[in-house]
């Protein structure tokens, strides 16, 4: 949410815009340390085998050498169901929200 929100203020600009989109971004820097609290507290082995292959920030646990991206564990379908809605989105986006998501 983070990044999708920070890809839109500079995309909009205006002031309802940035209060939309900060709040956003406000929102998913507070929730994650709070969930990954809960987690820690609740459910202490299950945080230790996440933490110890996952980041928050992407890809700094492959960069860290926590984990290894690998497009046979995500599965060529997931990836192109993916690829599907990301063109769907970018397209219906003008339709729906009213501006286009490509520039020009």
């Amino acid at each position: 949410m983070f990044l999708w929100a920070a890809a839109h203020i500079p995309a909009n600009g205006d002031a309802a815009s940035v209060m939309l989109f900060g709040s956003l971004i406000l929102f998913a820097l507070i929730d994650q340390p709070l969930a990954d609290a809960r987690i820690r507290r609740e459910e202490p082995e299950r945080w230790a085998e996440d933490f110890a292959a996952t980041s928050a920030i992407p890809f700094l646990a492959a960069l860290q050498g926590k984990g290894r991206p690998s497009l046979k564990e995500i599965g060529y379908a997931r990836m192109g169901v993916a690829l599907v809605l990301y063109i769907v989105i970018l397209f219906a986006h003008e339709h729906v929200i009213g501006f286009s998501a490509l520039p020009g």
